[in-house]
């Protein structure tokens, strides 16, 4: 059980770190961020639907997932309501989207799953065409391009 203490510290921490990075302006500590969040999430979900747990600890596990859905929601609110949203903004919107998308709804508890959906319809207009979009506007790469780009700075 002290690794599933660890998994919850970890992702608590990289919901915090991800609220700390989406205020600044550095690629990096977004790209970073964006990673810590992905594997959070996924090790968050994993205790809460995977083998039999402690049900205090699948708890904070549910309250975690459920503040990275919050962060991820506020964020896509505000690039939604910016008229000039930077590039990276608009990225990490996708991304969040993408990690989100992969989460199973329907083995969550009501609660969290509430949080789940309400951070995807925050996040549905980043869908991949629209990043697509913006990448090759903003830089003139071609498809192929941009595909490795997703590829590499994706969630």
């Amino acid at each position: 059980m002290d690794e599933d203490m660890t998994t919850l510290r970890d992702a608590q921490a990289a919901v915090d770190q991800l609220g700390i990075a989406l205020s600044s302006a550095d690629p990096q500590a977004h790209r970073r961020a964006r990673q810590e969040f992905s594997y959070a999430v996924e090790e968050m979900v994993a205790m809460v639907i995977g083998s039999p747990r402690e049900p205090s600890r699948v708890q904070i596990a549910c309250a975690i997932i459920a503040a990275a859905c919050r962060v991820a929601r506020a964020h896509g609110e505000r690039v939604a309501k910016d008229t000039n949203p930077a590039d990276i903004a608009i990225f990490d919107a996708w991304a969040f989207r993408e990690i989100l998308r992969r989460v199973l709804e329907e083995r969550l508890p009501p609660d969290v799953r509430g949080q789940l959906l309400h951070a995807l319809d925050a996040l549905r207009e980043f869908d991949t065409h629209r990043v697509r979009d913006m990448i090759r506007s903003y830089t003139g790469m071609s498809d192929r391009e941009v595909d490795e780009l997703l590829r590499k700075r994706g969630p």
